[in-house]
């Protein structure tokens, strides 16, 4: 059973519906388990037995408190690679991480490589398409511009659109088989139930895309 989210900084209950996505994504595989971003290892939590979990994640504060929970996790910069050998996992993980990578091509890549010939990636990120993605900016970022505040994406590089992630896992060795959605409200404990359910019905208008993708076979 997962545990309780306690992120200072995240939303507890949009990161558990983000992890009941991936684990709906993943089905029944199981094997080695790479979690990119992996922040305190949360998803960990979230897995049932079977899984062998690696996380990779660039600081070093949240490595620490990974590793008192018992993961295997390693301090490492993406933008240098994916520091495991070829062919090596069953599954790679990546929640809202591909649209704060400046070349997210040499990161699908990477991607590609270290999955096995049958492996899967499951990953988010926001939606091009989504009211919340024009609210932030064409209404919030040049209102808080306008009064001398700085604006921005939250770190955000790119935004995607479907079409454009498809292209991309294309250009990099892979292929997206399966589109869902996380939320479209603002989520809290009340909102939990509607935001999953619409999350799923209107998934082209989501906050996040939710995606499963396997390698192309050559």
């Amino acid at each position: 059973m997962a545990e309780k989210v306690e992120r200072r900084g995240k939303n507890p209950f949009y990161e558990r519906i983000r992890f009941e996505r991936f684990i709906e994504l993943i089905g029944d595989r199981n094997g080695r388990l790479l979690d990119l971003g992996c922040a305190e290892g949360v998803f960990a939590s979230f897995l049932g037995d079977g899984y062998d979990y690696h996380g990779v994640e660039v600081s070093s504060k949240k490595i620490a408190t990974a590793r008192r929970r018992g993961l295997n996790v390693i301090c490492h910069d993406l933008n240098h690679g994916i520091p495991f050998p070829d062919g090596y996992f069953d599954v790679v993980v990546a929640g809202e991480l591909i649209e704060h990578m400046p070349n997210v091509s040499s990161f699908l890549a990477e991607v590609n490589r270290v999955l096995k010939p049958s492996g899967i990636f499951v990953g988010s990120t926001p939606n091009a398409a989504s009211p919340s993605h024009y609210i932030l900016d064409e209404i919030i970022n040049p209102m808080l511009l306008s009064r001398g505040k700085m604006g921005g994406r939250f770190g955000h590089l790119y935004v995607f659109s479907r079409a454009q992630l498809r292209a991309l896992f294309e250009l990099n060795g892979m292929r997206i088989t399966e589109f869902t959605g996380n939320t479209l409200l603002p989520v809290s404990k009340l909102t939990m139930r509607l935001n999953r359910w619409l999350g799923r019905k209107l998934s082209h208008l989501s906050t996040c895309l939710v995606f499963r993708a396997e390698k192309v076979k050559r």
